[in-house]
């Protein structure tokens, strides 16, 4: 049973999120931007597929430590 969450914290894929989930999978929606002088900094906003706590499989590691996650450009 999978199940999509949007939440502003930027997790890692194996996390766990809200107690009772699982992150399988991450997507970046809006990318979070710094402090300028005028404006106040903003947080990213992310979809994370997740599972049930106890049901993931286990957590893949990169030996380059590239994080496999997809950006899109929203302009």
């Amino acid at each position: 049973m999978n199940k999509t969450i949007r939440s502003r914290s930027n997790k890692a894929i194996g996390d766990t999120l809200e107690v009772k989930w699982t992150i399988v999978a991450k997507r970046v929606i809006a990318e979070p931007t710094p402090r300028t002088r005028t404006e106040a900094p903003r947080q990213g906003i992310y979809d994370y597929d997740v599972v049930p706590l106890g049901t993931a499989p286990p957590v893949r590691k990169t030996s380059d430590n590239r994080p496999s996650v997809s950006f899109r450009r929203i302009s």
